[in-house]
């Protein structure tokens, strides 16, 4: 009889122990941690006057074009969203793209967005005598690394969007980039 009591004694001991153990393996398991992501504000500004056209050159004054456009979108994840604001002119009929500022709206889950330092700048109405329309890609790089539960994840993409100068943004479909 005594040999029952301390086997039921050391189950019972070790109940709570094990049940420590348990819930610390699932807690473990079942966290999403990865990434630091990076907080909402500026990520940068994109100065273009010294890429413009040979004998092109910005006023003081200029127009402001602003579009939210959320960003690095993957599937099961909560995405980023960036706010670019771009400053344009025009002479004649010929418009350009003087800067670009991206700033991050909202975080992606375990998403650091970087802007790119090196836009491509060119533009569209290369037919002798058409208006010129310049257009700036930004690119925006983004990174999510981490798990979920027994699952890890490492995704790396970029967001390549091109602003025009008469205010639009020219974002190719899904999956298309």
């Amino acid at each position: 009889m005594e040999l029952r009591r301390s086997t039921r004694h050391r189950l019972t001991a070790a109940g709570p122990f094990a049940a420590i153990i348990a819930t610390t393996a699932v807690a473990l398991l079942g966290c999403a941690d990865g990434l630091e992501p990076t907080p909402p504000g500026p990520l940068g500004t994109l100065d273009v006057r010294d890429r413009l056209p040979d004998g092109v050159t910005a006023p003081d004054e200029l127009r402001e074009h602003t579009v939210t456009h959320a960003v690095c979108e993957d599937e099961g994840f909560e995405s980023a969203e960036v706010k670019l604001t771009w400053r344009t002119f025009s002479i004649g009929e010929d418009t350009y793209v003087a800067e670009v500022e991206a700033a991050l709206v909202k975080s992606g889950e375990h998403q650091i967005v970087t802007l790119e330092d090196a836009p491509t700048v060119g533009g569209v109405g290369l037919e002798v005598g058409a208006p010129w329309l310049g257009v700036v890609q930004v690119v925006l790089r983004c990174h999510r690394k981490g798990r979920r539960g027994v699952s890890s994840y490492d995704f790396q993409d970029l967001a390549i969007l091109p602003l025009q100068a008469d205010g639009e943004l020219q974002v190719a479909p899904a999956g298309a980039q």
